[in-house]
């Protein structure tokens, strides 16, 4: 049996307030001897325990009418006659937040208990939560398979999506009455702000199994983070820089960052630590090879969360140089007023040590390229969208340079997708460029102040860009319009320069600044492609039948390797039961994709493990505040279903009707009995 509106069974406490009535209101009985009443003593005894027996039934009596009357408000029902299967759904976390202090034991522990108190009736739905954006929830057809559904889960390594997966298991719910057990550690980075958490229907028992505990995590750690300036490289000196970014968790410290390859030490730095803070540093080095290069940037002798969190993969590919083409949108015999000349010109100048560069005046076949720049764009066939398209997806870089020639009539519908926004126009007027937050890193040290001849950049006209709130802004107009503007595709990236690099909107190209400006817009046209050669252990890599993916592989298996064997043995080729690849340890992999074999540096999020745990408070607030305390329940079914279909079920089952009649029957037995008493 059920209630529609559970929350009211609290009020069956009243029945407890006849009895305490009836016990202060209860006779006192003094006894007296005197003569005249020695005769009477058995009739007064057997009259007294008559009269009590009666005030215990009546006391008793209006007791079950102060819970029939609380039962009959809170309307039972049975889920039978509603035609619904209760479901008992089980979400354990298997993030990576779960491997240390035996978290994820304690969850196993946990969910084999609620298994144990379930009854038999409930439909059993198990799910794993890993970083997938919706667990699969497998049914249980008894509780043997259960059993070895629990004993197959382990943690995959990656950060728990568990906003996902209670989505999803509110979703695969429905309506039905349900109880929804979330085992988990409640590691912050299971909660992404900017996933929403759907409310728990009123239908749905929410249920959390807080398993962390705490002494779980060390009390002072470090963790460790590292990015490539650019991802693809040119032999040289110097040519190597690596951003690293550590935080510390306790006291101040002293820390040793190194970075190597198979070779030997490239860099080695020593950082000091601020209590509870965040360095961050560039280490440098020189790769000569072409080719793939495994990195290793590591912390040693420093505590971590967990082993492997002390070391953090890269992979470096050098290339003999970028091939880039540039294409001239109208070509002029005037070069002041060509579109192209000047970032040619501009290119040639280091073209010999990095870049090999091919001027174009249609679009070239794009096979061996990794950037393609397009200079004054009037109009392009769709063949040559397609074409473009295709090879940004597959990681090629775009660069498309607007100039005062522009109509955006013509050349929003021909640039299509490939743009990160649109042309609204032209914008004669003064402007200068400046960085944003986000291209501070890449543009502030070209870009100087207004007051700064030398470091500004100044134009006498400009593109109004419009619709790209879903692209990044890396450099701003002084007016605070969008000026570069870049978005992924796919494992490319697209790039939109809202200005000429000619002479006909001023003489920025004379300019001190215009060549290092010019070189940064390629470097980042070729470094900010994702050529995915970095991944997060248990990221899924939607790939193909065929697929293999071999590894964890050591660095010195890693590196030069065209057929590396797996170290120990341990492999994992093809793709899995969901069409995917998943690596859940960190390592170095190598991947075959389409015939074709890269390598893949795997580490763990350390975010993962050393973000803050969440309270079940907190939890409760992020589903929408229906959750109570540990053990959260939520109720009100005729608001999912509907009055008239639980109108209907209670005519079905006629539960509430029979507790009136109860009640209407008790109130005559108590008005009877409080007679009786009375005249005794």
């Amino acid at each position: 049996m059920n209630f529609l509106y559970g929350g009211m069974l609290g009020w069956t406490a009243l029945a407890a307030v006849p009895i305490v009535i009836h016990w202060l209101l209860r006779d006192r009985i003094r006894r007296l001897t005197f003569g005249g009443t020695r005769f009477l003593g058995v009739v007064e005894r057997q009259a007294t325990a008559r009269k009590l027996w009666l005030e215990t039934v009546l006391m008793l009596l209006r007791a079950a009418l102060v819970a029939l009357l609380v039962i009959a408000i809170a309307r039972p029902y049975l889920t039978s006659a509603l035609g619904m299967q209760p479901t008992a759904v089980l979400l354990i976390d298997c993030s990576r937040s779960m491997q240390p202090g035996g978290r994820f034991d304690r969850a196993v522990a946990a969910a084999r208990d609620v298994l144990g108190q379930l009854p038999g009736s409930e439909r059993v739905l198990i799910g794993a939560v890993g970083s997938t954006a919706s667990p699969d929830l497998v049914q249980a057809r008894d509780a043997a398979d259960a059993a070895q559904l629990l004993g197959r889960m382990r943690p995959d390594g990656g950060v728990g999506n568990l906003v996902g997966a209670l989505n999803a298991a509110v979703a695969r719910c429905g309506s039905q009455p349900s109880a929804i057990h979330l085992i988990s550690a409640l590691a912050g980075s299971g909660f992404p702000a900017t996933e929403h958490v759907v409310p728990v229907p009123p239908t749905c028992r929410l249920v959390i199994h807080d398993v962390g505990g705490a002494g779980d995590l060390p009390p002072a750690t470090v963790g460790l983070t590292a990015e490539l300036a650019a991802r693809e490289l040119t032999p040289g000196a110097g040519n190597l820089a690596v951003a690293v970014r550590l935080v510390n968790r306790g006291a101040a410290r002293s820390v040793t960052v190194r970075i190597a390859d198979a070779a030997g030490t490239l860099d080695e730095q020593t950082v000091p630590m601020t209590q509870d803070g965040t360095s961050t540093l560039t280490l440098h080095g020189s790769l000569m090879t072409v080719g793939e290069v495994p990195l290793m940037v590591t912390i040693p002798g420093a505590p971590t969360v967990l082993e492997e969190d002390g070391t953090f993969r890269l992979v470096a590919r050098v290339v003999e140089r970028i091939h880039l083409a540039v294409v001239d949108g109208h070509p002029a015999s005037d070069h002041a007023q060509d579109p192209a000349y000047f970032v040619l010109a501009a290119l040639a100048a280091v073209s010999g040590r990095s870049y090999a560069v091919d001027r174009c005046e249609s679009i070239p076949p794009l096979d061996g390229y990794q950037g393609l720049i397009v200079a004054g764009p009037r109009a392009l066939a769709a063949s040559e969208v397609q074409r473009i398209a295709g090879f940004v997806a597959s990681g090629g870089g775009l660069l498309i340079i607007l100039d005062p020639g522009l109509d955006p009539q013509q050349l929003n519908p021909a640039l299509g997708v490939l743009a990160p926004a649109r042309v609204r126009g032209w914008h004669s007027g003064d402007v200068t460029l400046g960085a944003t937050a986000l291209g501070a890193e890449r543009f502030s040290g070209i870009l100087g102040g207004q007051d700064d001849a030398l470091s500004v950049a100044r134009f006498s006209g400009s593109a109004d860009l419009t619709d790209a709130q879903g692209s990044q802004i890396l450099l701003r107009f002084s007016d605070q319009r969008p000026a570069l503007v870049m978005a992924h595709c796919g494992q490319g990236v697209s790039m939109l320069l809202a200005t000429a690099l000619d002479r006909s909107v001023g003489d920025f190209p004379l300019r001190p600044l215009f060549l290092p400006l010019v070189q940064e817009l390629v470097r980042a046209l070729h470094a900010g492609s994702d050529h995915s050669l970095t991944q997060v252990t248990g990221a899924d890599l939607a790939l193909g039948p065929g697929d293999r993916l071999l590894g964890p592989l050591p660095l010195a298996a890693a590196d030069g390797a065209s057929h590396p064997q797996p170290a120990g043995g341990n492999a994992s080729s093809g793709v899995d039961a969901g069409g995917q690849l998943r690596a859940a340890t960190p390592g170095f992999y190598q991947l075959t994709h389409l015939q074709t074999t890269t390598l893949l540096a795997v580490n763990g999020d350390p975010a993962a493990v050393a973000s803050p745990s969440l309270s079940s408070r907190d939890v409760e607030q992020l589903v929408g505040g229906s959750a109570v305390g540990l053990h959260a329940t939520g109720h009100g079914l005729e608001r999912v279903l509907g009055a008239d279909e639980v109108r209907q079920a209670e005519l079905r089952l006629g539960l509430g009707h029979w507790c009136l009649v109860l009640i209407s029957v008790l109130l005559v037995l108590e008005l009877a009995l409080s007679q009786s008493v009375s005249r005794r």
